[in-house]
């Protein structure tokens, strides 16, 4: 019943407006029942047992689940970032969001260059004692994800919805030996909007920034600035530092700081 009525709760959350009221009464210590309670209410939310049903039969289908913010296991990371999702579904190994963590994100379009650098990056941290976060969006993230063994895919969209479609193995090979992560609810389409927001879940959940390669508009220079604003540690390759003048350290020297995590 909790994991459902949490379900109800993503629903309003969706509105970042009252997402940021929740997160409100969250740090003014509102208990989880009071929390309920009273956003259920103000809804009028009245508990439906047919809907129950079928959301449990999508549950046991899918095997996803819902960390809220009053677990213990949700990231302190996250939790104290920037707009933190007041929940998130998931699907796979949840005790990896408890793990140091790096972000590695790039333009859905690149050369086979940054491409091939990317799984690589993503193979590197295999042997290293790291969570590796992104995307799993066409491109950089999904050639990352190819890469990395136990890696973080942050979605935008609902946490039954694969996208892009091609990537439809890579998404169980994350749920397999991952985690995906969505605050979306069920459903939900992956609409141009969802992904900058869907961004500061991922600078949020990491000690670090790689960004492989970006173009101008690419959503990664998003990831950048929410990961500036929260002061975390940010890698670049030399294309990036020669386009932008972005303030970074070059890749090399990332496993030195990686070892000091």
């Amino acid at each position: 019943m909790r994991t459902y009525l949490w379900s109800k709760i993503i629903e309003q959350a969706y509105n970042l407006k009252t997402m940021k009221l929740m997160y409100l009464d969250y740090m003014h210590n509102l208990s989880e029942d009071s929390f309920l309670d009273k956003y259920l209410s103000i809804h009028n939310y009245e508990h439906n047992k047919n809907e129950y049903k079928q959301f449990e039969v999508m549950k046991a289908r899918l095997g996803f689940n819902i960390i809220s913010i009053y677990d213990k296991i949700y990231p302190e990371n996250l939790r104290f970032s920037i707009n933190p999702p007041i929940a998130l579904y998931y699907r796979g190994k949840i005790d990896l969001i408890e793990r140091k963590s790096i972000a590695v994100v790039g333009s859905r379009n690149s050369s086979d260059r940054y491409l091939k650098m990317a799984k690589n990056l993503g193979r590197g941290l295999n042997n290293l004692p790291v969570i590796g976060v992104s995307g799993l969006a066409k491109g950089i993230d999904g050639n990352f994800h190819d890469g990395c063994n136990n890696s973080i895919g942050v979605l935008g969209c609902g946490i039954d919805v694969i996208y892009p479609y091609s990537n439809e193995i890579l998404y169980q090979k994350v749920i397999k030996f991952g985690c995906l992560l969505s605050e979306y609810p069920l459903g939900a389409k992956p609409l141009s909007w969802h992904f900058p927001r869907r961004n500061r879940i991922i600078a949020g959940l990491s000690e670090l920034l790689v960004i492989v390669y970006a173009n101008e508009k690419s959503g990664s220079l998003i990831t950048l600035d929410y990961a500036l604003d929260l002061g975390r540690d940010i890698f670049i390759t030399s294309a990036m530092n020669d386009r932008f003048d972005l303030p970074g350290y070059p890749i090399s020297e990332l496993k030195k700081r990686i070892n000091m995590l």
